[in-house]
Formats: structure tokens, sequence, C-alpha cells
């Protein structure tokens, strides 16, 4: 009896941390659910692969994330639906801010200026140096999708 309610209680735990306070995942580690998720709000097509994806919050109220095609954040709660998502080739710049509320001073920014003259925010929690090192990766990416468009 103990040995199935310890086997119950461990797959508890493990349903809880797939859902709530995601670390930083890369494309092997976004699950199911979370794809779904992202194809339910219309963020996440066919043939589209979310190379890092990251949530402050559980994944059905926020994402922070970019795949092979656009990148894109959403907040979800409360009757509030921001959602905002660019693909690359409509991506006019990227700029990283690290440390940059007074309050929090884990949380840094990638800010998504687009061609149409609007501009968003991915917000990511956590140590400066992992947060610089997605910014490159997302900067990377974008630059070599903007040479397979021209």
């Amino acid at each position: 009896m103990k040995k199935l309610l310890s086997i119950v209680i461990l797959i508890i735990i493990v349903l809880v941390i797939l859902e709530f306070g995601t670390p930083y995942l890369s494309s092997s580690n976004v699950s199911y659910l979370k794809e779904r998720r992202l194809k339910s709000i219309n963020l996440l097509e066919e043939g589209e692969t979310v190379l890092f994806f990251s949530s402050n919050m559980t994944t059905s109220t926020s994402g922070n994330f970019f795949t092979n095609k656009r990148v894109a954040t959403y907040w979800i709660y409360k009757g509030r639906n921001d959602i905002n998502s660019s693909y690359y080739k409509d991506v006019e710049d990227i700029a990283f801010e690290t440390g940059t509320d007074p309050y929090i001073s884990d949380l840094h920014k990638i800010t998504i200026s687009v061609s149409d003259g609007s501009q968003f925010t991915l917000y990511l929690s956590g140590g400066a140096k992992d947060a610089l090192e997605i910014f490159h990766e997302l900067e990377k990416t974008w630059k070599l999708s903007s040479e397979k468009t021209n």
C-alpha cells in the first residue's frame, strides 16, 4: 500500500512540474500539451518547430517562445488576451535588456520590433547568462531565417 501511495505521489509531482513553473525548455522538451496549447491560440502551425519556450506562470496562462518560423508571446488571464507574434521576415530588430525591473532583478526583456511599427516584449526570468544565451539563439535563428528569404 505504501509503495502504491508513493507511486501516485510521484506521478502527481511530475504532472505538476510539467504544468507549473516551467523552466526554459528546448525544442526536445516541449510537451504535447504545450504544443496543443500553442496551436489552440493559433501560434503554432503544422511544420513549425518550437526551439525555445518559457513561462513564468502556467502554460495555459502565459508563454514566451520562438520557433523555426516566428517569435511570439502570450498572456491570457482574467479576460485579458495579449497575443503577439511575428514571422522572422517581418522582424526589424531584436533588443535585449537585463534586469530592467527594479523590483525583480532577474527579469530580462527581449523586445521585438516589427516592420509595421509595432513592438512586443518577451519576459524571461532567471539568470542573466541564461537569458543572454537565449537572446543570442533567437537572434541567430532570426538572421538565418532572413538570409533564406533574401
